[in-house]
């Protein structure tokens, strides 16, 4: 029978990376080629920072859009009955992923239909299958990460968007992981044991940026960071995540 005792939290490692566009986000996951073999599934079509990070990397990638969205499906299909040989799998990000879905039902469905500026617009309808198709996603990346030891790493970047309270004129700024819907932005960080939220800080005047990952963070709503590695509230991650995660290892 299962014991806790028996838990490795370093054999690897599920990631949740959050932070804006230019962040670094996708050069952090791609450090974990430092473990092993790397493999990306791009939604974002950003990878040229990992080039200049890591020259000499060789990292897999294949990269996605709303006119491929079937191909990722059929991955998903794929790696559960064969599990992909790679240590690492990054999906980035979790924000053009929903987009992406999102907009390749809309097609399959015929329902995309002209907003009033002329473009695709839609309703709440169709994001019933976003959600279904992103749990999916992350139960098979689950699977992955528990039964066959992968590392999981999912970058997001933020969106504001703004609630509509019940009295006139009232509203509030909120900050969601997704385009579309609230339930796949507010279910994503169960999924993963570490959530770490990306910054930059600049040592003084003259001195070099560095690059940080915040991993303890708690508001009133919900969990903006956290660590079951019992990581430091943040480190520093300028010469690589995986390396600065696996300094503090015991």
């Amino acid at each position: 029978m299962p014991s806790t005792r028996d838990i490795d939290l370093w054999k690897s490692f599920k990631i949740l990376l959050v932070g804006p566009n230019g962040i670094g986000k996708t050069v952090a996951a791609a450090s974990f080629i430092e473990a092993g073999p790397v493999t990306i599934r791009d939604f974002d079509g950003r990878l040229e920072p990992i080039k200049l990070v890591y020259p000499a990397a060789d990292i897999d990638y294949t990269s996605y859009g709303v006119d491929d969205f079937k191909t990722f499906l059929n991955w998903l299909e794929d790696i559960q009955r064969t599990p992909p040989k790679f240590k690492t799998v990054v999906i980035d990000s979790l924000t053009s992923l929903s987009m992406s879905c999102v907009m390749y039902q809309l097609q399959v469905k015929g329902k995309v239909k002209t907003g009033a500026a002329g473009l695709p617009s839609t309703s709440w309808d169709e994001i019933n299958n976003e959600t279904v198709v992103i749990s999916k996603t992350l139960e098979v990346l689950k699977i992955m990460n528990e039964n066959h030891g992968i590392n999981i790493i999912m970058t997001a970047h933020p969106i504001t968007k703004t609630n509509i309270g019940a009295k006139e004129g009232e509203s509030s700024k909120y900050e969601s992981l997704v385009a579309y819907g609230n339930k796949i932005g507010q279910v994503t960080p169960g999924y993963f044991n570490e959530i770490y939220r990306l910054i930059t800080r600049k040592i003084n005047m003259d001195g070099p940026v560095k690059r940080l990952a915040l991993t303890n963070i708690t508001t009133d709503e919900n969990v903006i960071a956290k660590s079951a590695l019992g990581l430091p509230n943040e480190i520093d991650i300028t010469d690589g995540l995986f390396k600065a995660i696996m300094k503090h290892k015991k």
